[in-house]
């Protein structure tokens, strides 16, 4: 019973910090420009676009699927961010599914209808607490066929080793 009181208070303080992440990360865009550029070392003017796409979708089992943050600058460079209070060992697994979930959003065909085109937006994850098997970079390996393997990586940021004046 305690555990099960534990465990849900830890989900609430989660939601919370998400929800005060996703606030945050609308109040400026030049600040969010900024904030990809340092996350991401691009060189993104301050004055561009930036657009926030709809991130809720519902997976096939109706769970509903809803990412941290999709940025897409300029409209055409996309860039998905995913906050974390701690590890989390699965992390990379929800990262891939948003990530999808996006590039399906954006999928193109070609001219003869032959080849359809995903583009995955550039992920993160930023930790905002870490201990020391918090990873830098987390992978997940695709298996497409005994002989088709990919490994889709993802960068952390581990918010407490970095001085917010050198970010």
């Amino acid at each position: 019973m305690v555990k099960k009181l534990v465990k849900k208070q830890e989900r609430e303080t989660a939601q919370i910090f998400d929800l005060i992440f996703k606030q945050l990360i609308r109040l400026s865009s030049a600040a969010v420009i900024q904030f990809i550029n340092g996350l991401f070392g691009t060189n993104h003017p301050l004055d561009s676009t930036v657009d926030y796409p709809n991130t809720e979708n519902v997976s096939k089992k109706l769970r509903r699927l809803q990412s941290d943050t999709i940025i897409i600058i300029g409209g055409v460079y996309a860039y998905h961010i995913e906050a974390e209070i701690g590890d989390d060992e699965s992390i990379v697994v929800r990262v891939f599914e948003y990530g999808l979930a996006e590039a399906l959003r954006t999928k193109t065909l070609s001219e003869d209808g032959s080849k359809i085109s995903i583009k995955f937006p550039n992920a993160r994850i930023i930790y905002w607490e870490t201990t020391k098997k918090t990873p830098d970079e987390v992978t997940l390996s695709l298996e497409f066929s005994e002989s088709e393997h990919y490994d889709y990586k993802v960068k952390s940021f581990k918010f407490l080793e970095h001085d917010i004046l050198t970010f």
